[in-house]
């Protein structure tokens, strides 16, 4: 056989698995997140028929949306779907600030938030991003309780956490590579961050 028709023929087989693994995936999530907004019930949009869904609605006492994120890849040349997963907590905070994984520094550099605060907390998360435009007022916020749960969140190997917020609204953002595709996963995973919304609430 010819080596480029065999080339061509593998990469004609590749692109084609990819395609029917990628279908595979996206009836699997739909059915899934499907799954938990009818058992929260909680609006859900199919989107496309091979389009990325979406979930959104009231999860415990917090807005809650599940949706899939499209980002350029670090050469800006391809792209990259993200699984994002939102909280909106009540309450108003005491000064903007975000406190992130490192996976958001180029974001982070683009907000008006020049103080860069290191918690004084054993065992920090190497790397965490904290800023904010008023350091006596993150600190007074950032109790043992809250940095604990901070913390441990920020130590997620999977995910991307970030906290971000003013003096009217605050987030927690909660982003991954994984598609969930399993409604037992995104229930895990909106339990973990409504707990810990219900401490770094004010």
């Amino acid at each position: 056989m010819n080596i480029w028709l065999f080339l061509w023929a593998f990469a004609a087989f590749f692109i084609v698995g990819i395609y029917i693994w990628t279908i595979r995936i996206t009836i699997q999530q739909k059915a899934a997140w499907k799954k938990f907004a009818e058992n929260h019930r909680m609006e859900y949009v199919p989107g496309r028929a091979l389009g990325p869904a979406a979930v959104k609605g009231q999860y415990k006492e917090y807005g809650f949306v599940l949706y899939t994120e499209e980002q350029p890849t670090a050469d800006v040349r391809g792209r990259r779907y993200r699984t994002v997963m939102e909280l909106r907590l009540p309450g108003t905070m005491p000064t903007s600030g975000l406190i992130a994984a490192p996976f958001y520094i180029a974001f982070a550099n683009t907000l008006d938030l020049p103080v860069t605060v290191t918690p004084e907390f054993e065992g920090w998360h190497e790397g965490t991003i904290v800023r904010t435009k008023d350091e006596e007022k993150l600190k007074s916020y950032l109790t043992p309780e809250r940095l604990k749960v901070l913390n441990s969140l920020m130590a997620t190997k999977t995910a991307n956490p970030l906290l971000i917020f003013d003096e009217r609204e605050c987030y927690l953002r909660f982003e991954t590579a994984d598609p969930m595709t399993e409604d037992g996963l995104i229930e895990k995973i909106a339990d973990k961050l409504a707990t810990a919304a219900n401490i770094l609430k004010i």
